[in-house]
């Protein structure tokens, strides 16, 4: 069967997210289950091609969500996910935020901990990296941010 070739994006591959594995845990990274994680990895291919998913807010959320939720690593999955969300996110010049501001890193963080906890959905995940990563530099705190976000 071919490849899918989704037209507007450019999806991870599954060595690239391999790398940022082995980015995080260095000689310990270890594939857990390799069709876990390229079913995560191709979760977003997926919703974009028949679902016609084309927020890449939404398609970031569901390649994290699926890796964290599919544990494809021996370790580092949460850490994993999020830096690939991110780099997609950044693929699509669709971050507009300093990688310094710890406070929205840390909001994100929480967010892949309920994803994690089976307490979050990809949708919620996709509001909350909307919010945080096209927030206004105001001066309130964004730690919270994603607990004022609601439900979906």
């Amino acid at each position: 069967m071919a490849a899918l070739r989704p037209l507007g994006f450019r999806f991870l591959r599954t060595a690239q997210v391999k790398q940022l594995n082995a980015l995080i845990e260095g000689p310990r990274s270890c594939v857990r289950d390799a069709g876990m994680l390229e079913s995560a990895i191709n979760s977003p291919i997926n919703q974009q091609h028949y679902g016609q998913e084309n927020d890449p807010f939404q398609l970031g959320a569901i390649l994290s969500h699926k890796i964290t939720k599919n544990h494809a690593f021996a370790n580092g999955n949460k850490r994993t996910a999020l830096l690939a969300a991110n780099l997609f996110l950044l693929q699509h010049r669709s971050l507009q935020q300093d990688a310094g501001d710890w406070s929205k890193n840390n909001a994100l963080t929480q967010a892949q901990e309920h994803v994690a906890m089976g307490t979050m959905k990809e949708s919620r995940l996709a509001d909350i990296y909307r919010t945080v990563w096209h927030q206004s530099h105001d001066t309130t705190d964004s730690r919270n941010s994603f607990a004022s976000l609601p439900e979906s």
